[in-house]
C-alpha cells in the first residue's frame, strides 16, 4: 500500500471517529412506563424501554474496502445480530459515558441489530451500511 493511501486511510478513521464521539443529535431521555398499584400490592418491577434511533450513513467509515459503524448504546445493553453476515463486537471504548459497538457487513445493506437491557427491555433497530469510497488512481 503506498504511503500516501495509509496516511489518507487514517486520517478518514479519525474523521469518522471524531465526528461520531461530537454527534450533532442527542437522545432524549429514556420514559419509564408508569406502574399503577393496588392498594396493598407488591410493586410492580418497571421496564425502561430502549431509546436508540435507527443508525445514520455518517457514521460509517471504511478500512481495506470494509464498512464499519459505531454504535453508541447506554451501558450494560447487550446486543445481537438477526443476519450471520453483520459482525458487531464492544469496541471497549465509551464515548460521553456510552459503550461503542463496532459493526461491518457488506456495503449498502441494511442490517436488523436487536438490543436488550437488563430490565427486559428490547428494541431492534436499522444498521445501514454505507459504500466505501472507489480508490483513486
Amino acid at each position: 500500500m503506498k504511503k500516501t493511501n495509509a496516511i489518507l486511510m487514517l486520517t478518514a478513521i479519525f474523521v469518522a471517529i471524531f465526528a461520531t464521539a461530537c454527534g450533532s443529535a442527542s437522545e432524549p431521555a429514556p420514559q419509564e412506563p408508569q406502574a399503577t398499584e393496588a392498594a396493598g400490592a407488591a410493586p410492580a418491577a418497571q421496564v425502561v424501554p430502549i431509546n436508540v434511533p435507527d443508525t445514520v450513513a455518517n457514521e460509517t467509515y471504511c478500512v481495506q474496502k470494509i464498512p464499519y459503524q459505531n454504535i453508541l448504546l447506554d451501558p450494560g445493553t447487550t446486543f445481537q445480530s438477526a443476519d450471520s453476515e453483520l459482525k458487531c463486537a464492544d469496541s471497549g471504548t465509551d464515548v460521553d459515558g456510552k459503550d461503542v459497538i463496532t459493526c461491518s457487513g457488506k456495503e449498502l445493506w441494511t442490517y436488523d441489530l436487536t438490543l436488550s437491557n437488563a430490565s427486559g427491555a428490547s428494541a431492534t433497530i436499522k444498521v445501514n451500511m454505507g459504500a466505501c469510497p472507489l480508490p483513486s488512481n
